[in-house]
């Protein structure tokens, strides 16, 4: 399973225009947490494989549109007798308009294959959101890394539509160009649902297909997802938008995160 290894993870470095959109409280310090939970199962040819991803999280909305964002997250799959473990940690600082949100930030990530091989990378870039209304939200990010594995960049995008206000259907697109090895495609969607407002915990799902030299690697994943925060509870839209960017994270692809 040496195709893991080139599954190199970016922090950003793209800027969103801005659209017309939904306000949202700038002046209201306030404090945002989540909890999250994945069971995902990877095909690779004729083989499957189990893995299991976790990650907490922090967003700290200040006035005047500042704040920062930190997460923790670990991975790991058995991988035919040989657990491969993933590791990071990373924090960002964001500043939030009526109608965007940009942020910069750095990510450290650790990588263990078992038997196969081990290493870290480091990456540093920006990522935004741009509000079309109350429905849909457009997202991006891109920027550079370096490590064990080498150097390269990394560049994304993504948008989400609310059919309803609990409801969000996702769809993402990853490319990441390592210096010395095979690029990395990574596509897909995803779902997720939250029953009620009074008790945050979301239901999520979906698939990830991941293409490094014509080598396909299809993830299916589903798990739960717990919001925590102050004022209070709101909608999915309420919390993805008083949330953390998407700062990229491509070995989390693999493990299914």
């Amino acid at each position: 399973m040496a195709r893991f290894s080139f599954a190199l993870a970016g922090v950003s470095a793209l800027a969103i225009a801005a659209l017309p959109a939904v306000a949202q409280a700038q002046d209201i310090a306030s404090i945002h947490g989540t909890i999250a939970g994945q069971y995902s199962n990877l095909s690779v040819d004729s083989l499957d494989f189990d893995a299991w991803s976790g990650d907490v999280g922090v967003v700290y909305n200040g006035g005047m549109g500042l704040g920062g964002q930190a997460n923790l997250g670990f991975g790991t799959a058995d991988l035919d007798g040989s657990d491969a473990e993933l590791r990071r940690i990373g924090g960002a600082v964001q500043y939030r308009a009526e109608s965007y949100k940009l942020g910069g930030g750095v990510q450290y990530q650790s990588v263990d294959f078992g038997y196969f091989s081990d290493g870290n990378v480091t990456s540093y870039g920006l990522a935004g959101e741009a509000y079309l209304g109350d429905m849909i939200t457009f997202a991006g990010r891109g920027g550079s890394f370096g490590g064990d594995f080498g150097d390269g960049m990394y560049i994304g995008a993504g948008a989400a539509i609310y059919p309803i206000p609990n409801l969000a259907v996702k769809g993402d697109l990853d490319f990441v160009d390592p210096k010395y090895s095979s690029s990395v495609t990574a596509f897909g969607g995803a779902a997720e649902f939250l029953p009620m407002s009074t008790i945050p915990v979301a239901i999520t799902g979906g698939y990830r297909r991941v293409d490094e030299s014509g080598d396909d690697i299809d993830v299916w994943h589903i798990g739960l997802k717990a919001y925590l925060g102050t004022p209070g509870t709101g909608t999915l839209v309420d919390n993805h938008r008083n949330g953390a960017l998407n700062m990229g994270n491509v070995y989390g692809t693999l493990l299914g995160q």
